[in-house]
């Protein structure tokens, strides 16, 4: 994490020949953009232009190619992927986000994906997130078999748009776009690395505010986040609504009644059961990432 916050996160990439390199940024120019993004040539402009806007990406005249070519340069396709998302209002709406394809290759079968090193990078923990959870639910139900369960999700807005990148990897991840070469300044979606460059981060965060939550000597009611406070008030499901027993379950999972987190990418996810003050602790300890002044939701 120190490394990437003074140098920018950096991808592992086995080395690509001059020859290879030219003749792919050559194939790429011609080629374009999906057609996903072509169809949809006016999100992905409004798209890119929030992000030049945020200060996350650098615009050069498409000529200024020509300027780096003693760089290691790589371009990628575009891309607009349609997705629903839930609004503050909890209805599901349409979304679209801009995809860089650095798994398409160019006449060498090369791309910054294909080339990526993996055993290089962080390991990636993400697959056993729904399974920690769900076992660590269960423990809770066989020995608290009356008592609710709390579960909360904290959203990070734009997640790999909060990493820098290192220069060279910011060069193996340029697109183009309405004749401008557009050099990303942050982790993009759709490099392989990405996922694990970024859990350095929200690991790091999960890890801590669980330690925050077990710590004794901490008091949430001297030491917090002000944005915590705007946390709606949890929701409670109808008191005659019976619980669901748990069955045992084949291995043992450590004693917790506190509560815990864990991390799936941009989500922590928080459960706890309702003893003593536990979910003002949780709430406490992990303050929500706001977008526009959209008050986070609720735990249920």
């Amino acid at each position: 994490m120190s490394r990437a916050l003074s140098q920018g996160a950096s991808f592992p990439l086995a080395e690509l020949s001059p020859e290879d390199r030219n003749a792919d940024i050559q194939f790429m120019l011609q080629y374009g953009n999906h057609k996903s993004a072509k169809t949809n040539s006016e999100i992905v402009t409004d798209l890119l232009k929030e992000d030049i806007e945020r200060g996350f990406a650098l615009p050069l005249p498409l000529q200024a190619i020509h300027s780096l070519t003693h760089k290691e340069i790589s371009i990628s396709p575009l891309g607009c992927q349609e997705q629903d998302t839930i609004n503050e209002l909890g209805e599901i709406i349409k979304k679209n986000r801009l995809t860089h394809d650095h798994s398409f290759p160019g006449p060498s079968g090369n791309s910054p994906n294909i080339r990526t090193q993996s055993e290089l990078l962080p390991p990636c923990k993400y697959g056993h997130c729904i399974k920690r959870i769900i076992k660590y639910i269960i423990n809770l139900r066989l020995r608290h078999p009356s008592t609710p369960i709390f579960i909360s999700k904290f959203d990070f807005d734009a997640a790999f748009r909060r990493c820098h990148m290192s220069l060279e990897s910011a060069l193996e991840s340029c697109c183009v776009l309405n004749n401008l070469l557009i050099i990303p300044l942050r982790l993009t979606f759709g490099g392989s690395s990405c996922p694990n460059l970024w859990g350095t981060f929200s690991e790091t965060i999960c890890d801590l505010a669980n330690e925050i939550i077990q710590n004794e000597a901490w008091d949430y009611k001297v030491l917090f986040d002000a944005l915590s406070n705007q946390i709606i008030v949890p929701k409670r499901i109808p008191p005659d609504v019976p619980f669901s027993p748990a069955l045992p379950l084949a291995i043992d999972v450590p004693f917790n009644d506190k509560g815990k987190g864990d991390v799936f990418i941009d989500d922590n996810i928080f459960i706890t059961p309702d003893i003593n003050d536990n979910i003002e602790r949780i709430v406490k300890a992990v303050p929500p990432s706001h977008k526009h002044g959209v008050p986070p939701k609720s735990p249920k």
